[in-house]
């Protein structure tokens, strides 16, 4: 499943969990589903619905069985973990897959996970332009209701891209690691 989350002040230090995205990309299901945590209904649920929602969650986001594919894994975590208590297990973040492909270019060098926006990844992955990512200068606080539907449509994006992302990005590092395999036999060859 793909996971994400927006912050009351659009992922700024001190953000809190506004809304969580969870995709399930499997043909049979192919759904979004967004948790509004700011929504009044969700705001006067009774604890009962509320420990529900939060054991559902968490039987997701904890389980070693289901891969969560996420864009910056660092601070979702701990943004789960300070506001929600649940962890984050098993996750590819497509972000450090990226500045691993990257890394495999520059031998010898320590690692650090790159900045790099989602909307860059699209592009340096040759994504086509996806309409649903809204431009950070257009973006609305994620704390304002009603989400206007350029907020929906944007959540919906993001999540919908990760799973192909990592996807393009694990290709792409098989082919390298083939091409320096067949690259290392063929001079192995011709020393004999």
């Amino acid at each position: 499943v793909a996971v994400g989350w927006w912050g009351d002040r659009s992922l700024y230090v001190g953000s809190r969990v506004a809304l969580l995205g969870i995709f399930d990309p499997r043909p049979s299901r192919k759904k979004v589903y967004i948790i509004d945590f700011m929504a009044p209904a969700l705001q006067t649920v009774d604890q009962t619905t509320s420990t529900a929602l939060m054991e559902g969650l968490a039987s997701i986001l904890e389980s070693p069985s289901i891969l969560k594919v996420v864009y910056d894994a660092h601070s979702l975590a701990t943004e789960l973990h300070s506001q929600l208590e649940v962890g984050l297990i098993n996750t590819a973040d497509v972000r450090i897959a990226h500045s691993l492909l990257e890394q495999s270019n520059i031998p010898n060098t320590s690692f650090a996970a790159s900045a790099v926006s989602l909307s860059a990844l699209l592009s340096i992955h040759s994504f086509p332009a996806n309409k649903l990512l809204i431009d950070f200068q257009e973006r609305q606080w994620f704390d304002q209701r009603p989400l206007s539907e350029a907020m929906k449509s944007h959540c919906i994006g993001s999540l919908e891209y990760l799973p192909e992302i990592l996807a393009v990005i694990s290709v792409q590092w098989l082919h390298r690691f083939e091409t320096a395999v067949c690259s290392a036999t063929s001079k192995a060859i011709q020393t004999l």
